[in-house]
């Protein structure tokens, strides 16, 4: 089961999302915790890596926009991907902040990155809106 960002209106709301799935999920059984439907606009900005990470430190997060041409992903869902600052995409992109370190926000060609943690390839491609 994936955890329901649809209509989230605040950064404080996905986290809360998530906190609450974490509470009922078997995590014996949880490799990587996956959700989707968030919106930038509703949110107020865009998510951050350290948003996940205070609420999904140890579990690899990935979460899609609600268009699936976008995710975000926490540090140790990029640490285990192998995703690092600098680090070019073919048809993608990893967003850095000002200082050059990876916000977690990884887009379009570049989520096929992340697959290996999903164990579905071709994920985000068949859901795109």
């Amino acid at each position: 089961l994936s955890v329901d960002l649809e209509g989230c209106a605040s950064i404080p709301e996905m986290q809360d999302r998530v906190r609450r799935h974490l509470e009922k999920a078997d995590l014996t059984s949880l490799l990587v915790l996956e959700g989707a439907g968030w919106d930038q606009e509703l949110l107020g900005r865009w998510p951050h890596r350290s948003d996940l990470d205070a609420v999904c430190p140890d579990l690899p997060a990935i979460f899609s926009r609600r268009c699936y041409h976008v995710c975000v992903a926490n540090s140790k869902a990029l640490e285990l991907c192998g995703l690092t600052e600098g680090r070019n995409v073919d048809g993608g992109a990893l967003d850095q902040d000002e200082k050059g370190a990876l916000t977690g926000v990884v887009r379009e060609g570049a989520m096929k990155l992340l697959e290996s943690l999903t164990g579905q390839e071709g994920t985000w491609e068949q859901k795109k809106r």
